[in-house]
């Protein structure tokens, strides 16, 4: 069996807002051993890229400038990968990056030039029940060296993910007929798995998506947890982004106001905002408020929601990160 796992790096995190790969590797198995074959490119994006994957990949767009561009290399890439079975981390993603390349040049679709995908973060979590299932994790956890991956890159990361593979699924001799695959005929995209999978694999991007994205992002976390959600207009809002609501057969239900800051790292939430939180919070006779933001809190602000610990409650950076690997474990 003749088997590619691929990976990639790109511009942002959704190709439907117009995001592309700028690099694309994959490495070749062959009955379950490597081969020493693989096909890898740079790829000029004829687009901008966000600082944020920049920042992971270190890929910039002096650098793909002189690149070819994607119509340039598919042929060559159809010949490689054409009757092969891929295989990536959070597939989903890379395979929807893939398609919508193709689909771009007007060339076969994944679903014509390979038999199936399969996606090893959903093997992995099905043998390692709420984990951390990153790769890097994942090396960890089979011991292979991560020393030489100082950055993000999509020939490193398949070579990575080649050694995982090995190590931790076919020498478990799982019966991959049997394992989780990427329906490439039809991909019908997940915007929350995929966001949450990309923000774990390059944290950096939090700064980068829009505030609505942001405060869509919040209200997946709470309805993942139980809550009824209602995101509130973009206008008109009243300094609440969130309504969630918890309901027990005890208490009865209970009103979060959530107001998201998507800021940058430097500029923290200062006390004027707590405080406006909490007016709205006594007002509407609300359960309690919960502040989220990408950045961190003023010693003030800290202060005002220490003094009412039991009506406000504040989440930072750090915070969402947490949220994010439990989302992830999941």
């Amino acid at each position: 069996m003749r088997q590619l796992i691929i990976d990639t790096e790109t511009t942002g995190y959704d190709f439907r807002l117009g995001d592309r790969i700028v690099e694309l590797a994959a490495v070749e198995l062959i009955d379950g051993k490597l081969t020493g074959r693989h096909f890898h490119c740079y790829i000029n994006p004829e687009r901008t890229i966000d600082p944020g994957a920049i920042a992971v990949h270190g890929l910039t767009p002096e650098f793909l400038s002189d690149k070819p561009r994607f119509g340039d290399i598919a042929a060559e890439l159809i010949a490689f990968v054409k009757d092969a079975e891929l295989i990536a981390h959070n597939a989903s993603f890379d395979v929807g990056f893939l398609s919508n390349e193709l689909e771009l040049v007007g060339l076969e679709s994944v679903a014509e030039l390979c038999p199936s995908v399969i996606d090893t973060l959903a093997l992995a979590k099905g043998l390692h029940p709420r984990q951390k299932n990153s790769l890097d994790a994942l090396c960890s956890r089979y011991g292979i060296s991560t020393s030489e991956r100082n950055r993000h890159g999509a020939l490193l990361d398949a070579n990575l993910l080649a050694e995982v593979y090995l190590a931790g699924f076919a020498s478990l001799r799982l019966d991959l007929s049997k394992a989780p695959k990427v329906d490439s005929c039809i991909w019908i995209p997940n915007v929350e798995q995929e966001l949450v999978a990309h923000l774990l694999k390059h944290p950096s991007a939090l700064y980068e998506i829009s505030p609505r994205q942001f405060e869509e992002l919040v209200a997946s976390i709470f309805r993942n947890n139980g809550f009824s959600v209602e995101l509130t207009p973009r206008t008109r809002d009243g300094g609440v982004d969130i309504i969630a609501v918890e309901h027990s057969a005890y208490t009865g239900n209970s009103v979060h106001l959530i107001e998201c800051k998507r800021y940058g790292p430097t500029n923290k939430v200062g006390i004027g905002v707590v405080q406006r939180l909490l007016g709205t919070v006594t007002q509407r006779r609300a359960t309690k408020g919960i502040l989220v933001t990408t950045s961190s809190f003023t010693q003030d602000a800290i202060r005002v929601a220490e003094e009412t610990r039991h009506t406000i409650t504040l989440n930072n950076y750090n915070s969402i990160l947490g949220w994010l690997q439990t989302m992830d474990a999941r």
